[in-house]
């Protein structure tokens, strides 16, 4: 949960495994906060999400791998009603959770923590390197056979079938879940990724696995029901969940099959062989992949059915020549024994003899720590920075550039690859405390990004750094997977990835490689752009795989309703580009100036303010000008009125101030005087008067002439000839009559197009 103060989460509410609920969007240079609402007895699938604005209705529930935002209206089959209510659970569940469960998995950590210390006095060291790196290995590693010995003794097989719904079943269940989610666990199994130790360590635990797959961590419970074939391939963070409140079913996935990147299978699921679940597959229950078909993503709850690619070995493929025989390269290496345990001991090495370089640079502080506070920390700032620097110069002396094409499995650059996935880990921290600041695209150029001028980087994976391209003023959320390879039949293919200028990814979004995002284009959360596809510019697209929802302008317009009101003297990047005519990075080019300190920028928004102070005040809309005194009509001048009103000449400075303010008595009042002082000048009475003046707006020239004579012979046409009156003069006057455009009405004018 992000942002956990704007969250409401109501009674029996339940959000399932890697579910994420965050009230926050970061996009287009600015923080939006929305709050974020689940009502009683909502629910969060696996791997679901709600966003900033997003509400969940009572008993409704959120399928995996579907986003809920607010603003913004969810696709079909996104939110579901329960059409059952969910039952109730065991009594004294949370008694036994609190009082059994925790102080075993407590328990279950210090048991492996002794175990640790026993091994390193029984192994005694003079380096505290070896003494550390030791510890660590024999911790994970007896923490991860506890937990066998507790599924095996305790926990027992899950079969299929309907669940009991029992005080043991639940605990049992949750018990088994924190264990394997334990930081030791992850220890223990993580870095053995794609070897058949760790193929190993998950039949221990109860999986059926066939031989020679290229496994992955993935995350279950029920290991019992998982039936996994022959020379499968995993991606990474692939869910396998075979049971539900009401069931357990098992999932079979067959000989050759691939689960990719992302994937979850629920209860009943079977990918039949040769089958392709592509990354953010959802695979429902009872769900059947047909052999050698490629599905993706979610769509009212099942996959898309892609296309079927046929079987290399049999002469159906459909790929082209040249993939069909890198295909065959890579089956036929792999199933070659000593090519097949050479590149298992080649994974296995690469992160066993990490783990001391990790452990060396959390302990370099250590080393240092006698000689000052300054030498510590300064060891510290080092041991942050050097993990960056060994990853940099790795690559460049390892891979070089990472260039668009193809990798066979067990190829020169694929155990290069695979070599750079594991170094990649050391960096891992660094790389995460920099998100969201200036040092984030410091630190991925240095490593062979493009990355623009102003961007906001969130993200969740990062690896083929050299065909990365971010634009300026783009901004990726968190979680966001910005890796540039897909893996399909045991060919790794390498493809860049370009986010253009001012475009946006919103959390846990993903571009596969070959795609992109247009100028302005915004990726909804937990969306994907297929390989090849490229968002249009200005567009907003969400789902899975991501579709045309709305213009990105309908979409921001959306989100507005969520947004509070815009303080006093508060300006937008839209506003500014608006009334500048300026193009919007050039408007986020005044903000960043403004933020630097720019004299020049600083001045610019102190004018934009005081012009905004004074349009609010009314002032610059209805303030009349009022010319030097000795140009000013006998009505406009305090004595004058003070006569003709038979008032006191304060009141009548005031009347002339009230007048240049608009107000309505005072604008009578001057009418009032102009009249007596005409038909006083004139000699007529009132009315006479009142249609002398009529008569100059109607253009008579008559009638002109006597007001002309009444102003003080100052006017049209007379500045030139009248008698004591020089060319200036009527200058003058022409610019009383019809006032120029000078800054005052400038600026009226921006801020006009400012409040437009």
């Amino acid at each position: 949960v992000d942002d956990p103060q704007f969250v409401t989460l109501d009674t029996k509410v339940r959000c399932r495994r890697h579910a994420k609920v965050s009230a926050h969007v970061v996009e287009r240079g600015e923080l939006v906060l929305a709050p974020v609402v689940l009502e009683r007895g909502a629910e969060l699938g696996i791997r679901s999400g709600v966003g900033a604005g997003g509400v969940v209705a009572a008993d409704h529930a959120v399928d995996a791998l579907a986003h809920v935002e607010g603003g913004a209206e969810s696709p079909d089959g996104d939110v579901v009603v329960l059409d059952q209510p969910r039952p109730p659970p065991p009594q004294f569940l949370r008694v036994c959770q609190y009082f059994i469960g925790v102080p075993l998995l407590l328990l279950g950590e210090c048991f492996a923590t002794y175990i640790a210390l026993r091994a390193v006095e029984l192994f005694p060291s003079d380096h505290l390197l070896i003494a550390v790196w030791l510890f660590r290995l024999v911790q994970c590693e007896a923490f991860y056979l506890l937990t066998v010995a507790l599924k095996r003794l305790i926990i027992g097989k899950f079969a299929a079938g309907k669940r009991p719904g029992t005080l043991r079943d639940v605990l049992r269940r949750w018990l088994l879940d924190r264990f394997t989610r334990h930081s030791l666990f992850l220890g223990a199994t993580e870095p053995y990724v794609n070897t058949e130790l760790l193929s190993w360590k998950y039949r221990l635990l109860g999986a059926r696995i066939g031989s020679r797959v290229n496994v992955d961590f993935f995350d279950s419970v029920e290991f019992d029901l998982l039936d996994i074939g022959d020379e499968v391939v995993f991606g990474s963070c692939v869910v396998l969940a075979p049971s539900d409140d009401a069931e357990d079913l098992p999932i079979r996935i067959d000989d050759g099959a691939n689960v990719l990147d992302h994937s979850v299978l629920l209860g009943g699921v079977t990918v039949e062989r040769r089958a392709v679940t592509g990354t953010c597959t959802l695979g429902p229950k009872r769900h059947v992949f047909p052999a050698t078909s490629i599905s993706t993503g979610r769509v009212r709850g099942a996959p898309v059915l892609l296309k079927f690619q046929g079987d290399v070995e049999d002469g159906t493929s459909k790929l082209p020549e040249a993939d069909r025989e890198r295909v065959l390269e890579a089956l036929a290496a792999h199933r070659d024994p000593a090519v097949f345990y050479a590149f298992n001991a080649f994974c296995a090495a690469s992160a066993l003899l990490l783990e001391p370089a990790t452990t060396a640079l959390e302990l370099l502080p250590v080393y240092f720590a006698r000689e000052s506070y300054a030498a510590t920390f300064m060891a510290w700032v080092l041991a942050q920075i050097v993990p960056l620097g060994v990853l940099c110069l790795a690559k460049r002396s390892v891979i070089g550039a990472y260039a668009t094409g193809d990798a066979p499995y067990y190829g020169d650059l694929h155990h290069k690859w695979v070599f750079m996935m594991a170094l990649g880990s050391i960096a891992d921290d660094v790389l995460d405390a920099v998100q969201g600041t200036c040092f984030a695209a410091y630190a991925l150029r240095a490593l062979g990004a493009t990355v623009g001028e102003d961007c906001c980087l969130f993200y969740g994976a990062l690896l083929e750094f050299d065909l990365l391209r971010i634009d300026s003023y783009a901004s990726t959320g968190s979680a966001c997977d910005l890796t540039c390879h897909t893996v399909e039949n045991m060919v790794v293919k390498f493809a860049p990835v370009t986010i253009s200028s001012g475009a946006s990814m919103r959390s846990g979004a993903l571009c596969m490689p070959g795609g992109g995002l247009g100028t302005m284009a915004t990726l909804s959360a937990g969306s994907q752009v297929l390989k090849g596809e490229v968002v249009p510019a200005a567009e907003f697209w969400s789902g899975l795989p991501a579709s045309f929802a709305c213009t990105v302008d309908d979409a921001r317009s959306a989100f507005e309703g969520l947004r509070p009101p815009a303080t006093e003297g508060e300006f937008t990047p839209e506003g500014i580009a608006s009334a500048l005519g300026l193009s919007l990075p050039g408007a986020w080019k005044l903000f960043a100036a403004k933020a630097r300190g720019d004299g020049d920028a600083l001045k610019l928004f102190a004018s934009l303010s005081r012009a905004r102070k004074v349009a609010s005040t009314g002032g610059l809309s209805k303030r009349r000008t009022l010319p030097p005194f000795h140009l000013r009509p006998p009505h406009l001048r305090p004595p004058r009125i003070a006569a003709a009103l038979e008032c006191t000449e304060l009141k009548a400075r005031a009347i002339v101030q009230g007048w240049r303010r608009g107000d309505a008595d005072a604008v009578a009042a001057v009418r009032k005087a102009r009249v007596l002082l005409v038909a006083k000048h004139l000699e007529v009475d009132e009315d006479n008067a009142k249609a002398v003046l009529r008569a100059a707006r109607a253009g008579d020239e008559n009638s002109r002439a006597q007001l002309q004579s009444y102003r003080g012979g100052r006017g049209r046409g007379r500045g030139r000839g009248g008698r004591g009156r020089g060319r200036g003069k009527g200058r003058n006057v022409r610019a009383l009559r019809r006032p120029r455009a000078g800054n005052g009405m400038l600026v009226g004018a921006l801020v006009v197009s400012l409040a437009a």
